[in-house]
């Protein structure tokens, strides 16, 4: 309910299941989960559920690591100036810390250097370099950059600097030569883990060189920066977090006992997903309001008083970045919905001095609201710098790359990435992203999916289940909180809970047990759930009250199915199907057929495939002779339905009239195509209403426009598919906007090009805004239709209004 998803739930392995469950002495649902996650084997399965410090890989693996650490050896040995060169991110800031800490331990002369994330930017800089140089520096070992820094890398040497790179971003083509390099992503090297953290690999580098080999005195450090850089949560990131949590918990320096108390964890235990959004963001708060050095020096001290004071520091800039975040957002949300942008496929926003620290928090926001990639770019002068992120299913980096001509410079992966852009090139870079977006991003993608990892039952669901899902902690990046599906269950009460009386707080029954439910931030409801039937997606929690502990669903999402089996209902799910004529063929043998079709030239076409059979009746979107519906046994939804009021309304009357009858749906992704090609020949949206004016633009002479001059040059016009009925409805949108008018009959079919000074805004004209309504709510309408489930998919036809309503783009 409210945001409308894709519920996708992941293939049952029944024999793999029972067998890791009885070998692995587990519950049946957590053997499911690890095949989930890639774990077929018993051996892999006791790694993942109880992580060691044994199945650290040796460091020595890792190409010039040996080299590296034998380097700082010798470096410590003659007491040689270092100094490690980090980034303002949090992994950036706690891999400076852990190498500055560790060194300062073994007696080095360390000090560290963080660019200022707003006059530097990322990486290496020839400035900052020759600094380095001048305060008498010898070794420089960076933190989370220097994979691409050739030329800055040769100012260093041409310095007399030394460079000991460690980096776990991709390398490019070219990388750096005459130095060390510790990327486990580079050409040859044989370290088997490949998704380090920037923070991972100067641990491993630290690993090597303490005596015990294992480092778990800076696995806290380890721990915050790897989740802070989302990446995979699997083998040696998850060793590290796991055992990184429980120092955060129980042996803290003293700057993370600040950072928690200032964080509201003062005495509590805190998880890995508690810490992405508290201690992580206000350490990543300093380098974007500030200077991330106070981070580092934070990290390192081991005064109580002086961490104190810091961690109050970083909490006030956390707090400054939310109040420039949220008005961030709001002008970008405005802009949003005043341009209707949302109609685009990738949203490219652009303002005068927005802060560049946030945009890429203030892109994920939007992101959400949204659901479609979003790039938002900080305009000072004539340069921009901005940060993109994506959705599933579209590869932001790629898309990004194939405009790099615009670009001064970009960077980044498949979900995000950051980039400089001159302003002059921003409408051309906007327009060049959507262009490609339009070939990747059908609209089905524009749907957030929620990935469900198995189906429950209400008497599998215990307290001895509660623990062992403990046992996949850590949680995060490649091993999210495992979402569950169950369905049957009713409401036997509800009550909306919390200040604003947003949250929904239900008991829900299933076949034997009652389980408490809570849905945060739930939308209004349109009439009584009482007693009714839904299936829902939610997060297993533990609920603790003083010695009483108890399950509870954390709901994120559920739907009605108490009429799933009226009428006597049964779908057959054929989608994607390949030859649907001769599926359609081999079903009307014989039986009593209504097809479900968009138009009458699909009836002709059908009618000479399959033949002109009496058993086959068509329906053309939702239009029938009802007195022809009797001993109907299937009915095709052959075409993908346009428009979900007819159709929804047609299928009504189906259940009603018909009773027990089987529903075949054949359409597949092609048909949203001719779809959306239909649309576009009958509804005027903005790019044909922008051709169409080009064209009245280039044939008006003395401001006349002739209608058949111009029904000719559009039917000429290269790409652009002309019916009168779109020219009919463009021209009354023009009208409605005072940008044309017709002449009297008189002077022939002609129109009249009015002053640009009178021309009113697109959405100003009624006949528009209703043609774009209709555009997005058939839209959306067809990727729920190619998208949803059986069981959802009865709900929506059958349930009405209700389900109608979540269709809406989430207004919250």
């Amino acid at each position: 309910m409210g945001k409308e998803y894709q519920w996708q739930l992941k293939e049952e392995v029944f024999q793999l299941k029972k067998s890791l469950s009885r070998e692995l002495d587990v519950m049946e649902p957590v053997a499911q989960l690890l095949i989930n996650r890639g774990i077929e084997e018993v051996v892999e399965g006791k790694k993942f559920l109880y992580p060691s410090l044994e199945n650290l890989y040796p460091p020595q693996l890792m190409k010039d690591l040996v080299s590296a650490g034998e380097r700082i050896k010798e470096a410590l040995k003659r007491g040689e100036k270092i100094l490690i060169y980090g980034d303002y991110d949090v992994d950036g800031i706690t891999g400076t810390a852990l190498l500055v800490s560790f060194l300062r331990e073994e007696g080095g002369q360390v000090s560290y250097y963080i660019p200022s994330r707003f006059n530097e930017g990322y990486g290496l800089n020839f400035n900052a370099l020759k600094k380095i140089s001048d305060d008498g520096i010898n070794l420089i070992i960076t933190v989370d950059c220097g994979i691409s820094s050739i030329e800055e890398i040769e100012y260093a040497r041409s310095l007399g600097l030394e460079i000991i790179v460690t980096d776990h971003h991709r390398p490019p083509p070219e990388i750096p030569s005459f130095c060390l390099i510790l990327n486990p992503l580079q050409k040859d090297c044989p370290y088997p883990w490949k998704k380090l953290a920037g923070v991972g690999v100067a641990f491993k580098l630290v690993q090597y060189l303490l005596p015990e080999g294992k480092g778990e005195k800076y696995m806290d450090l380890a721990a915050l920066g790897t989740i802070g850089d989302v990446v995979t949560l699997l083998e040696e990131n998850r060793i590290l977090v796991k055992y990184g949590v429980e120092r955060i918990n129980w042996a803290p320096g003293e700057g993370i006992k600040a950072l928690r108390d200032v964080s509201g964890f003062t005495g509590k235990e805190i998880s890995s997903c508690q810490l992405s959004y508290s201690l992580i963001p206000r350490l990543n708060a300093a380098g974007r309001m500030g200077s991330a050095e106070k981070a580092v020096e934070l990290l390192l001290t081991d005064s109580p008083e002086k961490a104190r004071e810091i961690a109050e520091n970083l909490d006030g800039f956390n707090r400054e970045r939310q109040q420039i975040e949220k008005g961030i957002l709001e002008k970008a949300r405005q802009e949003i919905e005043e341009k209707e942008l949302y109609r685009n496929k990738v949203l490219v926003l652009a303002g005068e001095g927005w802060h560049p620290g946030v945009t890429g928090i203030v892109a994920s926001r939007l992101v959400d609201k949204y659901y479609r990639p979003v790039l938002l770019i900080s305009l000072e002068g004539e340069e921009g710098r901005g940060s993109g992120r994506s959705i599933e299913g579209f590869n932001i980096i790629e898309a990004v790359s194939k405009c790099a001509k615009l670009l001064t410079r970009y960077g980044g992966h498949e979900q995000a990435c950051g980039l400089t852009i001159s302003r002059e090139n921003l409408d051309e870079f906007r327009k060049q992203l959507n262009y490609l977006a339009e070939e990747e991003l059908f609209p089905s993608l524009l749907i957030p999916r929620l990935h469900l990892e198995a189906e429950l039952e209400t008497e599998d669901i215990s307290l001895e289940l509660l623990d062992q899902l403990k046992l996949l902690e850590p949680f995060g990046q490649g091993n999210p909180p495992p979402l569950f599906k169950s369905g049957g269950l009713e409401i036997e009460d509800y009550n909306f809970v919390g200040k604003n009386r947003n949250h929904l707080k239900l008991r829900l029954r299933g076949k034997k047990e009652a389980l408490e439910g809570i849905f945060f931030n739930m939308e209004e409801v349109k009439g009584s759930l009482a007693h009714r039937q839904v299936s829902a997606a939610f997060l297993l929690e533990d609920n603790n009250w003083g010695d009483f502990r108890t399950p509870v669903l954390q709901l994120k999402d559920f739907y009605f199915t108490d009429y799933i089996h009226r009428g006597g209902l049964t779908i057959i799910d054929r989608r994607h199907l390949g030859k649907k004529e001769d599926y359609l063929r081999s079903l009307v043998l014989g039986n009593k057929t209504l097809t479900y079709i968009n138009s009458r030239w699909q009836q002709d076409r059908l009618a000479k495939l399959v033949g002109g059979r009496e058993e086959l009746l068509y329906s053309h979107q939702g239009s029938i002779n009802q007195d022809s519906l009797g001993d109907i046994e299937h009915l095709v939804i052959y075409d993908l339905p346009l428009e979900y009021t007819k159709f929804i309304s047609f299928m009504r009357d189906i259940s009603v009239k018909i009773g027990d009858i089987n529903i075949h749906l054949i359409y597949g992704s092609q048909d949203l195509k001719n779809n959306m090609a239909f649309l576009q020949a009958f509804l005027p949206c903005r790019n044909s209403l922008v051709k169409i004016y080009q064209v009245i633009k280039e044939i008006s002479e003395e401001d006349k426009v002739d209608l058949n001059r111009l029904r000719a040059s559009l039917k000429s016009l290269k790409g652009f598919v002309f019916t009168e009925y779109l020219l009919m409805k463009s021209l009354k949108v023009f009208e409605e906007i005072n940008l044309i008018k017709p002449l009297p009959r008189d002077k022939g079919d002609n129109w009249r090009l009015v002053s640009s000074r009178q021309v009113g805004e697109l959405r100003e004209s009624p006949l528009f805004v209703e043609s774009q309504q209709i555009w997005k709510e058939s839209e959306k309408f067809q990727s729920l239709m190619l998208e949803m489930d059986k069981d959802a998919l009865i709900s929506l036809i059958l349930e009405g209004e209700d389900k109608i309503l979540s269709l809406e783009r989430d207004s919250s």
